[in-house]
Protein backbone atom coordinates (compact mmCIF):
# COMPACT_ATOMS: atom_id res chain seq x y z
CA UNK A 1 0.00 0.00 0.00
CA UNK A 2 1.42 3.42 -0.95
CA UNK A 3 1.48 5.98 1.85
CA UNK A 4 1.41 9.67 0.89
CA UNK A 5 4.36 11.65 2.29
CA UNK A 6 2.06 13.92 4.29
CA UNK A 7 0.20 11.11 6.06
CA UNK A 8 0.36 9.60 9.52
CA UNK A 9 0.39 5.84 10.02
CA UNK A 10 -1.81 4.75 12.92
CA UNK A 11 -3.35 1.57 14.28
CA UNK A 12 -7.13 1.82 14.58
CA UNK A 13 -8.07 0.35 17.94
CA UNK A 14 -10.37 2.80 19.71
CA UNK A 15 -13.87 3.53 18.53
CA UNK A 16 -13.87 1.04 15.66
CA UNK A 17 -14.07 -2.71 15.36
CA UNK A 18 -10.52 -3.97 15.43
CA UNK A 19 -9.44 -7.52 14.76
CA UNK A 20 -6.13 -8.35 16.50
CA UNK A 21 -5.62 -11.16 13.97
CA UNK A 22 -5.20 -8.49 11.29
CA UNK A 23 -2.52 -6.58 13.17
CA UNK A 24 -0.72 -5.68 9.96
CA UNK A 25 -3.76 -3.78 8.67
CA UNK A 26 -3.20 -0.04 8.93
CA UNK A 27 -5.21 3.00 8.02
CA UNK A 28 -3.54 6.06 6.54
CA UNK A 29 -5.00 9.37 7.63
CA UNK A 30 -4.11 12.65 5.99
CA UNK A 31 -2.91 15.10 8.66
CA UNK A 32 -5.19 17.79 7.22
CA UNK A 33 -8.21 15.44 7.59
CA UNK A 34 -7.56 15.05 11.31
CA UNK A 35 -7.20 18.75 12.03
CA UNK A 36 -3.75 18.63 13.56
CA UNK A 37 -2.12 21.86 14.53
CA UNK A 38 1.29 22.59 15.93
CA UNK A 39 1.65 24.68 19.03
CA UNK A 40 5.42 25.05 18.83
CA UNK A 41 6.71 28.43 19.91
CA UNK A 42 10.20 29.36 18.79
CA UNK A 43 11.95 32.13 20.62
CA UNK A 44 14.94 33.81 19.02
CA UNK A 45 16.02 35.25 22.35
CA UNK A 46 18.45 33.43 24.65
CA UNK A 47 19.67 34.82 27.91
CA UNK A 48 23.33 35.72 28.05
CA UNK A 49 23.83 33.26 30.92
CA UNK A 50 22.23 30.46 28.89
CA UNK A 51 24.53 31.12 25.93
CA UNK A 52 27.58 31.31 28.22
CA UNK A 53 26.65 27.95 29.77
CA UNK A 54 26.18 26.32 26.34
CA UNK A 55 29.60 27.53 25.25
CA UNK A 56 31.25 26.25 28.45
CA UNK A 57 29.63 22.84 27.91
CA UNK A 58 30.81 22.78 24.30
CA UNK A 59 34.35 23.58 25.49
CA UNK A 60 34.24 20.66 27.97
CA UNK A 61 33.20 18.26 25.16
CA UNK A 62 36.04 19.39 22.90
CA UNK A 63 39.29 17.40 23.27
CA UNK A 64 41.35 20.11 21.57
CA UNK A 65 40.49 22.48 24.42
CA UNK A 66 41.58 20.03 27.12
CA UNK A 67 44.09 21.82 29.34
CA UNK A 68 42.77 25.25 28.44
CA UNK A 69 41.54 27.63 31.11
CA UNK A 70 38.91 29.76 29.46
CA UNK A 71 36.48 32.12 31.13
CA UNK A 72 33.33 32.85 29.12
CA UNK A 73 31.27 35.98 29.69
CA UNK A 74 28.72 37.74 27.59
CA UNK A 75 26.91 40.98 27.08
CA UNK A 76 23.96 40.78 24.72
CA UNK A 77 25.09 38.95 21.59
CA UNK A 78 28.80 39.50 22.29
CA UNK A 79 30.91 36.77 23.94
CA UNK A 80 34.21 37.51 25.67
CA UNK A 81 36.85 34.79 26.00
CA UNK A 82 39.53 35.32 28.65
CA UNK A 83 42.22 32.93 29.87
CA UNK A 84 44.82 30.62 28.42
CA UNK A 85 45.01 27.84 25.87
CA UNK A 86 47.82 25.36 25.31
CA UNK A 87 48.14 26.00 21.55
CA UNK A 88 47.14 28.30 18.70
CA UNK A 89 44.87 25.52 17.41
CA UNK A 90 43.07 25.40 20.76
CA UNK A 91 42.63 29.17 20.74
CA UNK A 92 41.20 29.11 17.22
CA UNK A 93 38.91 26.24 18.16
CA UNK A 94 37.62 28.14 21.20
CA UNK A 95 36.84 31.23 19.15
CA UNK A 96 35.13 29.18 16.43
CA UNK A 97 33.10 27.16 18.96
CA UNK A 98 31.93 30.30 20.76
CA UNK A 99 31.00 31.95 17.46
CA UNK A 100 28.79 29.02 16.48
CA UNK A 101 26.59 29.35 19.59
CA UNK A 102 23.00 30.43 18.86
CA UNK A 103 22.55 34.19 19.13
CA UNK A 104 26.26 35.06 19.15
CA UNK A 105 27.12 37.81 16.68
CA UNK A 106 30.65 38.66 17.88
CA UNK A 107 33.45 36.93 19.83
CA UNK A 108 36.04 39.09 21.56
CA UNK A 109 39.17 36.96 21.84
CA UNK A 110 41.34 37.89 24.83
CA UNK A 111 42.98 34.46 25.09
CA UNK A 112 46.71 33.95 25.60
CA UNK A 113 48.58 30.89 24.30
CA UNK A 114 50.75 29.26 26.96
CA UNK A 115 52.13 25.88 25.84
Amino acid sequence: MHKPSSSIESDVRDGLDWDPMLDDERIFIQASDVGLSDEIVISGESSSTDVDDRIRKAFRRNAILDGSRIEVSGSGNIIYLDGTTSSWAAMEEAVETAGEAPGVTEVVNRLVVRP
